[in-house]
């Protein structure tokens, strides 16, 4: 069969037949059509330019008689320009695929000129694009709300994406990949810059360049900022009270928001849900949740929160040893939405943590302790925004719902080993075996 898409008289045809597409989503492995190709993007290119052409034209056949008539008029040619084009375009190639070499700067730059009203971009292992395709998606596309650069983009530097993040200040998430090594710190400040201090941005992802200054500034200026994943950054470069310090900036100003909301006459600070009351933050291997809660309760981040607003979510036992038998030698199944095209953008990769079995094992060496575990990868620290009632118990959670995926452990009290409650002052000396996925 050959694909429609790198045969350039097929790409035309296919593209004459989609001149009302508002989404496109265009996998290599998966598309009987092919993947994305130069051909097939400038036929798309080509074929929304004469109907919005066409469009601009009918619209101006009929001037008005008078003024007000005439200034209608080209409105309407000029929105009628306007409406043609992507909302939503998500191209994706296998690692290091050959097919991806035939799209490039040339057919990422026609469709971003083409489609004005863009408003979600999700790239995956295109290692051909270039900053070229940023500035140009920088330039042409101002709505752009969300963004996915997945898997290798090895010429995709600050370059791009800082440009990228000063023109489009309206991003709400960004998701980007740990493998984008030359995308450091410098974008990230861009990011919280724009969309953070703009008030859209609600998660992001970032990369294992990034690191304690990435998180300053998402703490100062984010507070709109609900999920945080660090899972790739690299654990060197991260501490838990920087953690603590961003996650505290970011309650701050949800704090000083909800209360100019309030002194404004609004009351949608008290009809938002709990996902929009809390700060998530899925923290790399390496660094524990329960430094990070010690850190942020006892005044070692940005400012003392109480304890009471903190809790540790762990991936249970069962489900991260599926997920890590799912996902063979090679580790987690678990893709990114940008990998997988569909579901949230934020899918955290996890491992199984370690099991009961180990810790009694490890009872019988030294003076009979267990030995001490690396936090599990996948942990994540919970902080509610706004002070409230105490969060739901373990139990009363699980009789309610059933038995969760993953299971949140209250932070304050603390559950400690064997579900003891530690008060808020015993937080500090809480370690990283205290904090266990129950039997």
């Amino acid at each position: 069969m050959v694909p429609y898409t790198s045969h350039a008289p097929l790409a035309r045809r296919l593209a004459g037949c989609l001149t009302g597409l508002r989404s496109l989503v265009l996998h290599e492995a998966t598309s009987g059509l092919g993947g994305m190709t130069d051909a097939f993007a400038a036929a798309l290119a080509d074929s929304w330019r004469r109907r919005a052409a066409a469009a601009a034209a009918a619209a101006a056949a009929t001037p008005g008689a008078t003024a007000a008539g005439a200034a209608a008029t080209a409105a309407g040619a000029s929105a009628a320009a306007a409406g043609v084009g992507l909302t939503h375009l998500e191209v994706a190639f296998t690692r290091y695929s050959p097919p991806s070499e035939a799209f490039t700067d040339v057919g990422m730059m026609a469709l971003a000129e083409s489609c004005p009203r863009l408003a979600r971009l999700a790239l995956t292992n295109c290692g051909a694009i270039t900053n070229r395709s940023l500035y140009s998606v920088a330039s042409a596309c101002r709505g752009l709300r969300e963004l996915a650069l997945g898997g290798y983009h090895e010429l995709i530097s600050d370059h791009g994406t800082v440009v990228l993040f000063q023109a489009c200040t309206g991003l709400e998430r960004v998701v980007l990949s740990g493998k984008l090594r030359r995308v450091s710190d410098e974008s990230a400040e861009a990011l919280a810059a724009g969309a953070g201090a703009a008030g859209c941005l609600r998660e992001v992802r970032l990369t294992r360049g990034m690191g304690a200054r990435a998180l300053a500034a998402l703490g100062a200026q984010c507070g709109g900022l609900r999920r945080v994943d660090c899972s790739k950054v690299d654990p060197g470069a991260v501490t838990p009270a920087a953690v603590a310090s961003m996650m505290a900036g970011v309650a701050a100003r949800a704090a000083a928001a909800a209360e100019a909301a309030e002194a404004a006459g609004s009351s949608t600070g008290s009809s938002t849900g709990s996902s929009d009351s809390e700060l998530r933050v899925l923290l790399p291997p390496g660094v524990s949740a329960a430094a990070v809660v010690a850190a942020g309760s006892s005044g070692g981040g940005r400012a003392a929160l109480d304890a009471s607003r903190w809790s540790v979510v762990v991936p249970s036992a069962p489900a991260a040893a599926s997920e890590a038998a799912a996902g063979g030698s090679g580790g987690s199944g678990r893709r990114s939405g940008s990998d997988s095209g569909g579901g949230s953008y934020l899918v955290p990769s996890r491992s199984a943590a370690p099991s009961a079995a180990h810790n009694r094992a490890g009872a019988q060496h030294g003076h009979g302790q267990p030995q001490p575990q690396p936090p599990a990868a996948g942990e994540e620290v919970v902080l509610a925004l706004l002070p409230g009632p105490p969060p739901q118990s373990a139990a009363a959670a699980a009789a309610a719902h059933g038995a969760p995926r993953r299971r949140r452990l209250s932070c304050g009290p603390v559950a400690g080993a064997g579900g003891r409650a530690l008060g808020a002052g015993g937080v500090g000396a809480l370690g990283a075996s205290a904090v266990q996925p129950c039997a």
